[in-house]
């Protein structure tokens, strides 16, 4: 019987030409979703550390509620200075579900350290599970978005170079290569940059924003309005984060002092040098465009990095100003000194007009 050669009836392949234009309309489509996989996907980590820093605000109004002010940005009214020193995030503890941990840590009994033998690190120094407890990771201070470790980098930097700057925590009785549990969320110790020595200096201490050395600010100091004052704010890796246990240095006014659980608005947000000085002592975020703040009436915003930032015409004087009065004067105070906007947030009682950001 004779056959044909061809197959009349067969089906016909794809061609090379045919797959690859497949090949190349599946890449388009890949390439138009990916951008909005990438996007939802940062939408809900903001949305997670929006929600964060809600709950660390609430608990931090909850302490004022509860004891009459916010809890001390670091304990610098201490005889000892210059060490390390627990900070407000470990004494609002007990108002973010953390009790327990407050405890272990002995935070309203024992100071985080210093020259004595009575201080946490004195005590825990040779037990290494008790140095673990302030290592412990609490995603409530973590913002999803950041990249740093979960304890934060104490060495191997490069200062001024973005990812390499680090912050080290030594003290008396502190171990070796220590390194603290990470926290991407500071408070708001305003517009002034100076060290605390309450034995020598006790005025560098004060602030005109919620929290520094010793403070006991409460609601009836924030003249400005509590919906109208920052309380907390993010900082992200690039800045060199921070840590909820403490501050290493209360004396210092560098990066390596109380800049571990407060930030200043005398810096820009987002500022784009990782320096000493710069964004390591202020906010930031990975947040596109912005960073996102907790407020004193236990509101949160996006506060957008284009906001009006004015240091004024003597920024160099950061209020930093040894008058022996007890009070950190700022030349707004009396009234030659025009303050932006994201100035004003951070200040609590300038008595400017807020204008709209």
């Amino acid at each position: 019987m004779w056959c044909s050669g061809a197959n009349a009836g067969g089906r016909r392949g794809f061609t090379l030409v045919e797959l690859l234009v497949v090949i190349a309309i599946i890449g388009v489509l890949v390439a138009l979703l990916l951008p909005a996989v990438q996007a939802a996907r940062e939408a809900a980590r903001r949305a997670s550390c929006t929600n964060n820093i809600k709950n660390v605000g609430l608990g931090a109004i909850n302490y004022q509620d509860a004891r009459g002010a916010f809890p001390p940005g670091f304990e610098g009214v201490k005889d000892s200075t210059g060490v390390p020193q627990w900070g407000w995030t470990a004494f609002t503890l007990p108002y973010l579900e953390q009790q327990g941990l407050f405890n272990q840590l002995s935070v309203s009994t024992r100071p985080l350290d210093d020259k004595t033998s009575a201080s946490f690190f004195s005590v825990a120094s040779s037990n290494p599970t008790q140095v673990a407890l302030l290592q412990t990771a609490l995603a409530i201070f973590r913002c999803p978005s950041d990249d740093t470790p979960s304890l934060l980098p104490n060495d191997g930097g490069t200062d001024c170079v973005p990812g390499g700057n680090y912050r080290y925590f030594d003290g008396p009785h502190v171990p070796a290569g220590f390194q603290p549990a990470t926290s991407n969320y500071v408070g708001n110790r305003g517009f002034v940059d100076a060290g605390c020595q309450p034995k020598s200096r006790p005025w560098r201490c004060a602030s005109n924003g919620i929290f520094h050395g010793g403070s006991k600010v409460s609601n009836k100091n924030i003249t400005d309005g509590t919906s109208n004052t920052f309380l907390l704010g993010e900082r992200d890796g690039y800045c060199s984060s921070g840590t909820w246990i403490g501050i290493r240095n209360s004396d210092g006014p560098n990066m390596f002092s109380s800049y571990y659980v407060l930030g200043r608005v005398s810096v820009q947000l987002n500022h784009p040098q990782p320096c000493d000085n710069f964004c390591t002592e202020g906010f930031s975020s990975k947040h596109a465009g912005g960073a996102i703040f907790g407020y004193c009436d236990g509101s949160v915003r996006f506060v957008s990095e284009d906001i009006n930032s004015d240091l004024g015409p003597n920024p160099g004087a950061d209020c930093s100003v040894d008058s022996g009065t007890g009070v950190a004067q700022c030349l707004s105070q009396s009234g030659n000194l025009k303050i932006g906007v994201y100035q004003r947030l951070g200040w609590r009682d300038d008595d400017l007009t807020l204008d709209s950001y």
